[in-house]
């Protein structure tokens, strides 16, 4: 990679399509322009034979962290460059400069956003003629690329003579003199060319291909470890701060026209139980699949979603940005983690095991069931961000058979744990926000009939990669069997990746976790695979269970997180467990009313938010999460002037 002036160039490999895969190219940036070229060699280049371009005024720039060399760049027009690097130096020097670019160009006076007009360039009258301007330079790049294919064609069909080498000078001084006359008309003193009158991009490489598969999925991307911020002050990037394109926020956030999208085919049922029940308690009216609007959503904000983006940088830490209000999920972060337990049956079963073996099946079965129950739509949603102290309280019902004999101090009622007004033959559960920056939950489930309970901590870790969100889940769940001397089994969590946030997003879990018991040498190694751009399938996971000090795994795990997942035996005489979790039945959570919930509670603390995204009042909802979100600085400000540490729950 080399700089002359504005100007950076150097070899890159392009994925051209299925066929052919990746190819070696070499990419010309021209900063000054704003334009990014690639010929098929440095060759070719120096001879004019250019093999596409794109504009990178509003384009985007996003990164693979699966080889550390991939990265891709995305055209306002939807179109991508997927490209590797020999390293990951050399991807941190294209990926800087391209977004140093693009940056100049969204920004600088001498090219104007959409919408306004620039100063001291040509009055509305003469639009007509830069938009036949703008389509003359598409024809006449398009004819300069026949022209430099067809020469080239004729040439190497000629004997190698003195003739032909003059007849070879003269084509390639005549391409050059085209495309630097091409060049120069796109240089920031030409006119400006109306975005909505810029054709696609020519590129060669896809015109080739167009018979092969296209490509519509971005890369697999993956979290920095390091972060950008770690400052105690409270920096805010808020989405929804200020008018875009010279339109009102009302016209901005229009309520979008309901969609047809599918569902998880996720049913419930009611819990047979026989115990009386908590007057201020009842089951959840909200614990049911979301009918989502976000494909419309997303199209209708697009111009939020890209006013966001200018602000952010690949790598970004996103706890200190304020998304818009239109992605949201209806729920708190802390309501999702209750949503683990929606198969409290499959929760107890493994105290139930007598064999270590089986329990370390059982364990197994239950972790790999209880990622589907967290998601209420196929469109991925960001819930909201608890704020400091916030706490959610739940509990399940066990199924009648499930049931055991209450000893005769318990009652029907327990007068402690997560949830005092819970039954006995239930699964209770409490989570709280223990720290805002960075943002840390805790929360704590237990069972007093099977004498089990389960704690954990997740510091959810966000990133900006471009055209995803990546959120890297650093924690670990603990969970102990008391019927069966303490046993511990310690679980991690994958990471949880937001793709196509320019289109319809959708959710993809990424990452190597584990399913360990110490006390009897069972563990499970589980891999969420992330979908690469070039093929296989989405929510994809594969694993092993292994007994110390075996090498070899006596169970097997490959499937789909959210759809059916198969755990084979390594003996051919056993049979293989399935579980499909498109079928499996849920058993709905119990929360109190909103009068008896304590203040900070999430359904009641949110709960101007949520009825007002219910009715997509989104003018309401904005105002609400912003009247939170200050409430929380305020509450910030106030205890660091008087030298007052939170203090948790």
């Amino acid at each position: 990679m080399s700089k002359s002036s504005r100007i950076i160039e150097g070899p890159l490999s392009k994925w051209t399509n299925m066929v052919n895969g990746w190819q070696y190219r070499w990419f010309v940036l021209d900063q000054l322009s704003g334009l990014l070229s690639y010929y098929t060699s440095k060759e070719k280049m120096s001879r004019g034979s250019r093999r596409g371009c794109m504009k990178l005024k509003h384009a985007i720039v996003s990164i693979d962290g699966e080889d550390d060399c991939t990265f891709s760049v995305c055209g306002d027009n939807g179109h991508v460059y997927h490209l590797q690097a020999r390293d990951n130096d050399e991807r941190t020097k294209w990926v800087h400069s391209l977004e140093e670019t693009t940056h100049h160009h969204q920004h600088s006076p001498g090219y104007p956003s959409p919408g306004r007009t620039p100063p001291n360039q040509p009055s509305p009258t003469h639009v007509v003629d830069v938009a036949a301007l703008a389509r003359k330079l598409q024809e006449a790049e398009a004819y300069q690329q026949l022209l430099s294919n067809q020469s080239e064609e004729l040439l190497s069909a000629l004997p190698q003579n003195e003739e032909s080498q003059r007849l070879q000078s003269k084509c390639q001084e005549m391409s050059e003199a085209i495309q630097q006359c091409i060049d120069h008309l796109k240089l920031p003193g030409a006119p400006v060319i109306p975005e909505e009158t810029v054709v696609n991009d020519v590129d060669d490489d896809d015109i080739k291909s167009s018979s092969d598969l296209q490509i519509a999925e971005i890369e697999q991307t993956g979290t920095s470890e390091d972060d950008e911020s770690d400052g105690s002050s409270d920096t805010f990037y808020d989405a929804t701060s200020a008018s875009l394109n010279g339109g009102s926020m009302e016209d901005v956030h229009r309520p979008p026209s309901p969609a047809a999208l599918c569902k998880l085919n996720s049913v419930s049922i009611p819990s047979d139980i026989s115990c009386p029940q908590h007057q201020d308690v009842e089951e959840d009216p909200d614990d049911v699949i979301e009918s989502d609007d976000a494909k419309e959503g997303v199209a209708q904000n697009r111009s939020i979603i890209m006013h966001l983006l200018s602000q952010v940088r690949i790598g970004m830490d996103l706890s200190r940005v304020t998304l818009p209000t239109f992605i949201l999920e209806k729920r708190s972060l802390l309501e999702m983690y209750a949503d683990f337990f929606a198969h409290p049956d499959l929760f107890v079963k493994v105290s139930e095991a007598k064999d270590p073996r089986e329990r370390m099946i059982s364990a197994t079965k239950y972790y790999l069931s209880t990622f589907h129950t967290a998601r209420k739509g196929t469109i991925a949603k960001k819930p909201y961000n608890p704020i400091l102290g916030e706490t959610f309280q739940c509990y399940w019902d066990l199924p009648k058979e499930l049931h055991s004999a209450a000893p005769p101090n318990e009652g029907n009622l327990s007068s402690s744990g997560p949830a005092p007004w819970a039954s006995y033959n239930a699964v209770s559960f409490v989570a709280e926000q223990v720290s805002h920056h960075p943002p840390i939950s805790g929360f704590y489930a237990e069972c007093p009939c099977k004498k089990m309970y389960c704690n954990g901590y997740i510091y959810t870790k966000s990133r900006f990669l471009g055209l995803s969100l990546g959120v890297h889940n650093i924690g670990q769940v603990r969970l102990h069997l008391l019927e069966h001397d303490d046993e511990e089994y310690v679980v991690t969590l994958p990471s949880a990746y937001g793709r196509s946030i320019l289109t319809v997003p959708w959710i993809e879990l990424g990452g190597k976790c584990t399913i360990n018991c110490e006390k009897t040498g069972y563990y499970a190694n589980i891999e969420f695979h992330c979908k690469p751009f070039y093929g296989g399938k989405k929510h994809r996971l594969t694993g092993e269970v292994f007994q110390k000090p075996d090498k070899k795994p006596f169970l097997r795990i490959e499937g789909e997180w959210n759809k059916v997942i198969t755990l084979r035996p390594s003996s051919d005489k056993e049979e293989p467990i399935i579980i499909d979790t498109c079928n499996m039945p849920t058993i709905k959570k119990k929360i109190r009313k909103f009068e008896a919930q304590d203040e900070r509670e999430s359904r009641r603390l949110w709960r101007h938010l949520t009825a007002a995204l219910h009715t997509n009042d989104i003018e309401s909802a904005t105002s609400a999460k912003h009247e939170l979100e200050e409430r929380q600085r305020a509450e910030t400000r106030e205890r660091k002037e008087k030298g007052i540490e939170w203090q948790q729950k």
